[in-house]
């Protein structure tokens, strides 16, 4: 990779960034654009979402939260995801569903890497880049019976709200501030 390598992936996530995501549907010839921004705050106290899925625990997990707007064929859509980052050792980290399924791991230690994920007939190629201490780029290219879009996503790290650790604990569905 030609990106800026970074020694600890699941640190380098943690925080406030806003993203931007232009997205090319070659399955019905239309495109759009997501606009929003994504937190990810490390989590504090008895937490495992992924403990009743099977995962293997983590030694630091951080909830991560994605909300925004997709102008889609005219239309402004209110949109949001929620995912678990898991610090997995050596640098690396893990992306889970927030049900704890595993997505996809990730290894910035080389300034970015190219993962694969299977879903049904479906494949998700994605690749990231690491650009800056504040920067880095996710392609998505996404094919399948039904799909077959690409989307370029920049993330800018939002310095005025960045947040390393969280007063927060997820207790099933729903965050609980808890004593720091």
């Amino acid at each position: 990779m030609e990106g800026v390598e970074v020694a600890d992936t699941y640190g380098y996530l943690l925080g406030v960034w806003n993203v931007e995501r232009p997205i090319e549907d070659y399955h019905c010839g239309m495109s759009g654009a997501f606009a929003g921004s994504v937190s990810v705050c490390q989590l504090v106290g008895e937490l495992s979402l992924a403990a009743h899925a099977g995962a293997p625990p983590a030694r630091r997990q951080a909830d991560y939260r994605e909300c925004g707007t997709l102008r889609w064929s005219g239309r402004e859509l209110a949109c949001a995801r929620r995912m678990l980052l898991a610090d997995t050792g050596q640098g690396r980290a893990a992306l889970r569903f927030a049900d704890g399924r595993h997505f996809v791991d990730v290894d910035f230690g080389t300034g970015g890497c190219e993962v694969r994920h299977d879903c049904g007939d479906d494949v998700y190629l994605i690749k990231f880049l690491v650009q800056s201490a504040d920067c880095y780029e996710e392609r998505w290219e996404v094919k399948g019976p039904d799909k077959d879009y690409r989307a370029d996503g920049t993330y800018r790290r939002d310095r005025g709200e960045v947040v390393r650790e969280s007063g927060f604990r997820l207790a099933s569905e729903t965050l609980t501030k808890v004593p720091v």
